[in-house]
């Protein structure tokens, strides 16, 4: 039996291990169920919520604007009045809801005790002081409790929802590239002979590390390792497809030469990938970029550059500037290129996004029901993913920052708390994040107060269940540390398992920004802050973040001038 939402729950005594409520009254008769007087089902329907709650709040709603209402709330996933009981300020402001209303409907979420009085199923509440029959169920009752702000004992007493309920099967999903599936062709590190692997780590020396006589400044080690990524799979290429013997195989395969004409195996590699991998522009880009860095490795030694005279790094070295020749080119090409995926499957605005965090909150619930219909606790693993995974979605709704924030999180170097405050604060020196050379040391990213408890409650209890290998805040499976793929197959799975929609964790700074910048909600000087606070340029925040359809972005220009025409013929 799927449950949405629960008001009231009769768990067996045996399948209970946490702290229980007083029990609570059902009605023998076959009247409808009786409320307080100041109270409402938790799982009355959101049409009854809203009537129940205006005529509380002393306003009885237009019919319209009821069908309104109603008609949005259901469209973000909002099915009863918890849900709306659990509604932020600002989600409630997004949607229309009035926050009168919206705050009368959680403080009138059922209680025990108190007068009753008849509920008759349409909104309406019947005056009668007469009480009537009851019979005392056992003490096994629980009661599960609806506050603005999910607590610990929300958690321990609320049950996880069947995590099919949506009916999205990862079996199911739809390809969004429009091309065959083809073989792997890169090289693994398990793959890598013993010369290449101390070869790359001599790259990865080369590139992280101050020496004297560099050239440039040492790249960030994630940046380090996703460059070796590629460069792994032009060795890959050279082996499994043009067939070289991996024994014979080096860098200098892949850049043989100083000389201008040391590029070819590198630009027919590019080539072959654009051809039968059909990979986008950008993704050419990073290829590109990460043979650069290879060929600055093998010739650094033939560069006579004089640091501090104005020429870029290793611009003597012939190879070097054909590569950027490439990379120039293509950067151009890359700002008018199509998207190679369908950005349709992958698409939710900002309300569909914040709906389906709520799920996931939702989730979190320490209990479940069997096939038999008792209820019973979770697996504090199960728990602890659960908890992991809304976090993870949760952050990147209040701080919609770049994937390898939420992979770094580390308590004590990234992420602090502010005890004063009741908030957890992100901090990044220059090194943790990727434009930290240009932006210096960042404003700190403040984590949602309504987060807190969940972020107390994980560290404090259920990290550990996960048994982590490591001091980062999220872990994998095997309790390694989160990797931009393993971060990208949990969130996409995920969010495809809620919407039916592939969602990465990056594109939420596209969500955030073009939900803002179609909306009239923020000033061109707001999203100039957004733009610093999210690290990034105004101009990038536009062409890059900024989903919006040619049409949309336009539309107030197109309004613009015929107020104009309309003006002129008055």
């Amino acid at each position: 039996m799927m449950i949405a939402s629960v008001g009231r729950l009769r768990i067996r005594q045996e399948s209970l291990t946490h702290k229980r409520t007083s029990h609570v009254a059902t009605t023998s008769t076959s009247r409808p169920p009786r409320v307080s007087r100041s109270s409402l089902p938790p799982d009355a329907d959101i049409e009854e919520a809203i009537r129940v709650g205006s005529r509380l709040a002393g306003r009885d709603l237009p019919t319209a604007l009821l069908a309104e209402l109603t008609t949005k709330l259901k469209a973000n996933w909002y099915a009863n009045a918890r849900d709306i009981s659990l509604m932020s300020d600002d989600e409630s402001i997004s949607i229309g809801l009035p926050l009168k209303l919206k705050n009368t409907i959680a403080s009138a979420l059922a209680e025990e005790g108190g007068r009753e009085v008849d509920w008759d199923g349409e909104g309406g509440i019947i005056d009668d002081d007469e009480p009537t029959s009851t019979s005392t169920s056992a003490s096994t009752d629980v009661y599960v409790s609806s506050t603005a702000e999910r607590t610990e004992d929300d958690m321990e007493q609320s049950i996880c929802p069947p995590l099919d309920r949506f009916g999205y099967s990862i079996a199911d999903v739809p390809k969004v590239v429009a091309r065959r599936k083809i073989d792997k062709y890169a090289l693994n590190k398990e793959e890598l002979t013993p010369d290449l692997r101390a070869e790359l780590d001599r790259l990865f020396k080369f590139g992280t590390e101050r020496f004297y006589g560099a050239q440039a400044d040492p790249i960030a080690a994630v940046t380090a390792a996703k460059y070796e990524d590629h460069i792994r799979g032009m060795l890959g290429y050279t082996v499994n497809v043009l067939g070289e013997d991996i024994n014979s195989v080096s860098l200098k395969t892949l850049v043989p030469s100083a000389e201008r004409d040391g590029v070819i195996p590198a630009f027919n590699y590019a080539q072959w990938l654009v051809k039968e991998r059909q990979i986008a522009v950008r993704t050419e880009l990073l290829v590109l970029r990460s043979i650069l860095y290879a060929s600055k490795f093998l010739y650094h030694d033939q560069s006579q550059i004089v640091l501090g005279s104005g020429d870029k790094p290793y611009a003597d070295i012939p190879v070097c500037k054909e590569i950027r020749a490439l990379i120039n080119s293509r950067r151009k090409e890359s700002k008018v290129a199509p998207r190679v995926s369908d950005e349709a499957a992958k698409w939710l605005d900002f309300p569909e996004y914040l709906a389906m965090t709520r799920e996931l909150k939702r989730e979190t619930g320490c209990l479940k029901e069997t096939s038999k219909g008792d209820v019973v606790r979770r697996d504090d693993k199960d728990i602890a993913w659960s908890l992991q995974k809304y976090l993870i979605f949760a952050i990147l709704a209040c701080v919609p920052d770049r994937q390898r924030t939420i992979r770094e999180l580390q308590l004590g170097r990234t992420l602090f708390k502010d005890e004063e405050a009741g908030i957890y604060v992100i901090k990044h020196k220059p090194s943790d994040y990727k434009t930290g050379k240009a932006y210096g040391e960042r404003a700190p990213l403040y984590i949602s107060q309504s987060l807190t408890t969940a972020l107390d409650v994980f560290l404090g209890r259920y990290r550990a269940a996960l048994e982590p290998e490591h001091e980062f805040l999220f872990t994998q499976a095997n309790g390694a540390p989160l990797t931009d793929k393993s971060l990208y197959k949990v969130f996409w799975t995920t969010a495809y398992r809620l919407s039916g929609k592939r969602v990465s964790p990056h594109y939420v700074r596209d969500i955030v920004v073009t939900h803002l910048r179609s909306s009239d909600t923020a000033s061109e000087r707001d999203l100039e802050a957004l733009a610093v606070y999210m690290g990034h340029s105004l101009s990038i925040q536009k062409s890059t973040y900024d989903r919006r359809s040619l049409k949309e972005k336009v539309g107030p220009a197109v309004k613009l001038l015929e107020s104009l025409q309309q003006q002129q013929q008055q």
